[in-house]
């Protein structure tokens, strides 16, 4: 019954010293925004890529990347509203497709 002896008593535990966080990040900087970016080709014949070329040359922009940008973004920017919605939504269509692809390699 020696195990049954409950009079003793233990000493109090003491704490250490206060932990302070130097480097707080934010719970954005941990979070998925849902968008992955990653290279892809479109396939245009070649009077399309002289064209594109040629933008280039004259200064239109300093890459392909960001002519066809300003393109697409002048061509949306005069679209009806109606239009406009159908394209936000099967763009946002798109970029989830792409983001669960990836997310299963």
């Amino acid at each position: 019954m020696g195990m049954m002896n409950h009079s003793t008593t233990k000493p109090k535990l003491t704490r250490g010293p206060v932990v302070k966080v130097e480097n707080q990040i934010k719970r954005e900087d941990v979070i998925d925004d849902g968008t992955v970016t990653f290279t892809s080709s479109v396939r245009v014949d070649n009077h399309v890529r002289n064209k594109l070329t040629a933008l280039l040359n004259i200064g239109l922009g300093d890459t392909q990347q960001e002519i066809i940008n300003t393109l697409i973004s002048d061509k949306v920017d005069v679209l009806d509203e109606a239009s406009n919605k159908r394209f936000k939504d099967m763009y946002a269509i798109l970029e989830k497709k792409d983001y669960l692809q990836a997310s299963k390699k």
